[in-house]
């Protein structure tokens, strides 16, 4: 086996140990954010007032509070919570009712097509690149990610496949490793923006799935690509009216 081929499994297999890292840490993140959350309410001197994380599928890095407060310290509390790094909402107990109903303002799951829309959108507007045979990623394509998280953190717990894809120039294995290992380390670099791990998974195609044929410049330049596919459960498909008939 060449050195290249050593390095480059090396560099697969550390992504890939990145993302399962991520994924199990997951819980201990949410935690983290319960102590921070209840740290800046004691700060705050809201006596009476209590808050966790919701871990709940459908609704990410929510604050939940609770107490019995007048409609001043009620406000104040939750101003508090939403301004802790990390948390993206924070609301009352009684102002979401049952974190399973789906229609409460703001918090029902984005449906995947309008999710894949704004995340297609996102991955477009500046296209992650690597450097040649490398799943190095640079500051340009890391701006692109966060823009890309952005977009996932309003899909609720749609899930999305990142999808790495070469040209078809060069070793068809060594084309797949490097595809996986970029894949591995994008959906890493998105757990580490919030993201969570199991709405994720990563898949390298190599040179399986062209959208040109033939390796010429412009071809070899289409078919370097990720993709994100958006899936999963969707408020959209519920409100869709049956055929007549049906």
């Amino acid at each position: 086996m060449s050195d290249w081929i050593k390095i480059l499994m090396g560099g697969a297999a550390t992504s890939v140990l990145a993302f399962a890292t991520h994924a199990l840490t997951g819980e201990s993140y949410a935690a983290g954010l319960d102590d921070k959350a209840t740290a800046a309410l004691a700060a705050s001197g809201a006596a009476g007032a209590s808050v966790h994380i919701a871990r709940e599928p459908s609704i990410r890095r929510l604050a939940i509070l609770s107490g019995d407060l007048d409609d001043a310290a009620r406000s104040e509390a939750k101003e508090t919570v939403s301004g802790v790094s990390g948390i993206a909402e924070a609301r009352w107990d009684d102002e979401i009712g049952s974190l399973a109903k789906p229609g409460i303002d703001g918090l029902a799951e984005a449906g995947p097509s309008k999710c894949q829309a704004e995340v297609t959108k996102a991955a477009e507007a500046d296209p992650i690149t690597f450097r040649s045979g490398s799943p190095y990623l640079s500051p340009a394509s890391l701006r692109t990610i966060d823009a890309v998280a952005a977009a996932l953190k309003e899909c609720g717990s749609a899930e999305v496949t990142v999808e790495a894809h070469t040209d078809a120039t060069g070793s068809a294995a060594i084309n797949n490793s490097m595809s996986q290992a970029r894949a591995d380390g994008i959906a890493a670099a998105l757990v580490e923006r919030g993201i969570a791990a199991d709405q994720l998974s990563a898949k390298g195609f190599g040179s399986e799935k062209p959208k040109v044929e033939g390796t010429g410049t412009a071809a070899n330049q289409a078919n370097r690509r990720i993709e994100f596919t958006v899936s999963g459960d969707a408020s959209d498909a519920a409100d869709a009216k049956p055929e007549e008939g049906e």
